[in-house]
């Protein structure tokens, strides 16, 4: 076998050399050619097959493991999801009622203080606000003489979002709520227990 310098292209053989007898400088020496390269290729090709042989196959998904292995566990998972399903469903159905009474009585108690700012409005003015003034009278001036309010600071919706409904002809009037179906006229609006009676010259 004949060798060449890579760096004068020098050719000698048949044994590689660490050093080009040419120009001296260092040759590398291919691996197949050193001593023992067989014998660590062997020793290479050993453990692999050892690493191969020894690697434990991937785990099975958990859920072909419970089909396949605890059908009874999986079966007992299921009823225990449904039952937790009917327990929240039922839940949600009670709270249903109670929050509906917090908002008849939140309403009850808004209607009641808009029924009686109207009466103080009435002894202050000598009269109820018209139909075109509503209740935003009870809040500012709608121009009429002896007014003293604001009678209420603010005229919000009523608990489901609706105006308040505000009736009048001329010698009596009302405020009402359209109730949970938003309706006015209907069957569940709120209506104030008794009309206000109120006193003259009452502080407000």
């Amino acid at each position: 076998m004949r060798f060449r310098c890579p760096h004068c292209g020098r050719v000698f053989g048949p044994e590689p050399l660490p050093v080009c007898p040419n120009c001296r400088r260092g040759m590398r020496t291919p691996a197949r050619l050193t001593p023992g390269y067989e014998e660590r290729r062997r020793r290479i090709r050993r453990r692999r097959r050892e690493e191969e042989s020894g690697r434990r196959p991937d785990p099975e998904p958990l859920s072909r493991r419970l089909l396949a292995g605890k059908p009874a566990m999986l079966g007992a998972m299921l009823v225990v999801l449904v039952i937790l399903s009917i327990m929240l469903v039922l839940a949600s159905r009670g709270r249903q009622p109670a929050a509906k009474d917090s908002r008849i009585g939140k309403a009850l108690k808004e209607v009641g203080v808009l029924n009686t700012a109207l009466g103080f409005f009435r002894s202050d003015c000598g009269r109820y606000p018209t139909q075109a003034e509503g209740l935003v009278a009870l809040v500012r001036d709608p121009g009429v003489s002896n007014w003293s309010g604001p009678y209420v600071n603010l005229v919000k919706p009523d608990p489901w979002h609706t105006r308040y409904v505000y009736v009048t002809d001329g010698t009596n009037a009302r405020a009402t709520s359209a109730g949970p179906d938003r309706i006015p006229g209907s069957g569940d609006d709120i209506v104030p227990p008794a009309e206000p009676a109120p006193v003259a010259g009452a502080a407000h």
